[in-house]
């Protein structure tokens, strides 16, 4: 009888051990299969939030990125920020419309920064909405100084915009979430950058310089909180 029993606790043992590592096997599975999902410290690390980045946008966005959506939209911890799309301005390199033989140079300074952060939408948990009207926001390039008058129209060709038409849905959060609301945003970002012209006029030479900031791209997100 002794036997048995010994026989017994050890079968026990095995299978209970053999339940741990398919638990533990069955949570890695998870976790490779959703390598998109991250999480952030909040509040000198007493909380956290989840970034969701798909695959084919984790080059295109940085952690400061992902940090200045936390932080301007006063998380408290337990929130899901998922990133829909990444669009980037119609021109990388500034360049300013040519007028005759003028040469103008522009050249970035600094890093991006975060310039607006624009409200789109919300949608409750399990609810799918539409908006009313189309929704659209354009940002574009500028400079706080004036050019020589005769060389351009005094705009810079790059510009960025985020479109929703009134077919597009936003999809709240699953019954199944913690949070019951999901709201649509849209950050824009833009560099500072230098400009300069010369242009041999009237047997002289003439030259002008300026400042001015155009834009890189917008991160169209969302973010999934209780309220």
């Amino acid at each position: 009888m002794k036997k048995r029993l010994l026989l017994s606790l050890v079968l026990s043992v095995i299978m209970a051990f053999g339940t741990i590592v398919t638990v533990m096997a069955f949570e890695r599975n998870t976790q490779e299969q959703q390598p998109n999902f991250r999480t952030f410290a909040l509040n000198g690390y007493r909380s956290e939030v989840t970034v969701d980045v798909p695959l084919e946008l984790q080059q295109m966005i940085s952690d400061d990125e992902i940090n200045a959506i936390i932080r301007s939209n006063n998380l408290q911890g337990g929130e899901l920020i998922t990133i829909h799309e990444v669009g980037v301005a119609d021109s990388q390199e500034s360049y300013f419309v040519p007028y005759n033989n003028i040469f103008t140079s522009v050249t970035d300074t600094g890093n991006e920064f975060e310039l607006q952060d624009m409200f789109v939408t919300s949608a409750a948990k399990g609810q799918t909405v539409r908006l009313s009207r189309e929704w659209s926001h354009t940002v574009s390039a500028s400079i706080n100084s004036l050019p020589l008058p005769w060389s351009m129209t005094g705009t810079l060709g790059t510009s960025v915009t985020r479109r929703f038409t009134v077919q597009h849905d936003f999809v709240g959060p699953p019954e199944s979430s913690v949070n019951n609301t999901r709201e649509f945003r849209v950050k824009f970002f833009v560099i500072n950058i230098n400009w300069s012209q010369n242009a041999f006029i009237n047997g002289g030479d003439v030259w002008r310089s300026g400042t001015g900031r155009r834009p890189t791209r917008y991160l169209s997100y969302s973010i999934d909180r209780r309220v």
